[in-house]
């Protein structure tokens, strides 16, 4: 895992805008942006999955049990020989938010804004607004990987990734 001095050594030009009161000592915290998707409906039959969004802006009241996507303000530009690891805070989570129920993982390769599933498990309504510090990304090196996330034949979804974005499969 990389420590903060290596964090900014390695990621400073890799994540846009960078903010050094972010860092912390293993880890950057990251920000909400100012967008995010409804889940409308599904429908999952093989070959032809279908997914509807409405998109809207922040600030959200997100109600208890309510389910929506949003994205952070950070755009990262992950090298070759690093992978990172999307983590909740933890003062959010005391008040039952949940930023990632399982894509909490930053492949090396990636570019892009990361985009957050966000559910409210607490019993109170969560005010959600632009800018505040919603997560918080550790780093690990790893060997330089062959095929890097958006290489030919890997089918990576999400690469260069702005905004929201839904289910894609």
């Amino acid at each position: 895992m990389l420590n903060d001095r290596q964090i900014r050594t390695i990621m400073r030009s890799r994540v846009t805008p960078w903010n050094n009161d972010l860092l912390q000592p293993a880890s950057l915290e990251v920000t909400l942006g100012d967008e995010y998707q409804e889940l409308m409906s599904v429908s999952l039959v093989i070959g032809r999955d279908v997914a509807q969004y409405e998109q809207h802006k922040l600030p959200y009241l997100l109600l208890p049990d309510q389910f929506i996507l949003c994205h952070t303000i950070e755009t990262f530009t992950m090298p070759h020989n690093i992978a990172g690891k999307f983590e909740g805070k933890s003062s959010l989570g005391r008040l039952g938010l949940m930023t990632h129920i399982t894509a909490g993982f930053i492949d090396p390769g990636f570019h892009g804004q990361l985009t957050l599933e966000v559910k409210n498990v607490g019993p109170c309504a969560l005010e959600l607004n632009p800018g505040i510090k919603i997560g918080q990304i550790a780093f690990f090196e790893v060997e330089t990987v062959d095929r890097p996330y958006g290489s030919d034949g890997l089918n990576s979804h999400y690469q260069n990734s702005i905004g929201v974005r839904g289910y894609e499969n």
